[in-house]
């Protein structure tokens, strides 16, 4: 996609250069009126790029209008003047090359705007459906939205229930203050391969921020959550460093269970409750 924009605005450039060298080649005037022509054709092909097609020759009306009563006055101030050597049929020149300018400069300006739109959807569907954290191998937030979702519109139309259990390693900027970047990138896989170890491969997990998980648990009642979060919490409160040693992590959880009996059950709303709940209770 870059190679491509690059490619655009190479064949935007070489276009420009050959209209103006055409123009010049054309128009044979005085270095005064070839001047302010091309200072003119690049206000008009300026303003193309910027508001597409329509408004160059809109913008390109108001300049042959402005132009076109000099040169039929021809007598004034000495700017007027300046536009006597230029004949009928050069100003109809200027107009042709004028308009071919706009056609060629609006046709790239939309290419470009699609090429940039269609890069940006992308990288929006990348970000959305993509994104795995290679630090745990959780699946993004942006992948937890579009699930959770999902599940919600399962259960109200098939019923069924899931849970969402969120948790967070509590002191984990001091943590990496103290134990640096590398001791941060095997924490964070020690914590992906020991999730993965206790709970079920059907169940989803997400890596919310640094320091922020989130399980979704497939039909999984309220009542039976406090299993998982106590293997959770024996298989995670000891971490081993790299260098051998043990230290104890702490961890806050939050979790929710979603049924049918539920009604209207919002994915904002659900989430913000989970987030205003998980300073309340340690795992």
């Amino acid at each position: 996609m870059k190679n491509n924009n690059k490619t655009i605005l190479l064949i935007q450039m070489l276009c420009l250069v050959c209209i103006q060298s055409i123009f010049l080649y054309i128009i044979d005037t005085d270095k005064i009126e070839q001047l302010l022509l091309v200072v003119l054709l690049i206000i008009v092909i300026a303003v193309t790029l910027f508001t597409g097609t329509l408004g160059g020759l809109i913008f390109s009306l108001f300049i042959i209008f402005c132009a076109g009563t000099i040169l039929l006055l021809q007598s004034g101030t000495a700017l007027i003047g300046s536009w006597q050597t230029i004949t009928v049929d050069q100003f109809l020149q200027f107009g042709v090359i004028l308009i071919v300018s706009i056609l060629l400069t609006g046709s790239i300006q939309e290419k470009i705007t699609g090429l940039m739109k269609q890069n940006a959807k992308l990288q929006n569907d990348l970000q959305q459906f993509v994104s795995i954290d290679v630090d745990t191998s959780f699946d993004s937030a942006q992948r937890m939205e579009v699930e959770v979702k999902r599940e919600l519109s399962r259960i109200n139309r098939h019923g069924g229930r899931f849970t969402i259990l969120l948790f967070q390693i509590d002191y984990f900027e001091e943590f990496q203050q103290v134990y640096g970047h590398k001791e941060v990138q095997h924490l964070l896989k020690c914590i992906g391969n020991r999730v993965n170890s206790l709970v079920r491969t059907t169940d989803r997990k997400f890596r919310l921020d640094n320091n922020r998980f989130a399980l979704l648990l497939i039909e999984t009642k309220k009542t039976s959550i406090e299993i998982i979060i106590d293997n959770l919490s024996n298989g995670l409160q000891e971490h081993e460093l790299l260098n051998g040693k043990k230290v104890t992590l702490t961890f806050h959880m939050s979790f929710e269970e979603c049924n049918s009996d539920m009604e209207n059950i919002d994915y904002d709303t659900l989430m913000a409750d989970l987030e205003s709940e998980i300073v309340f209770y340690a795992m």
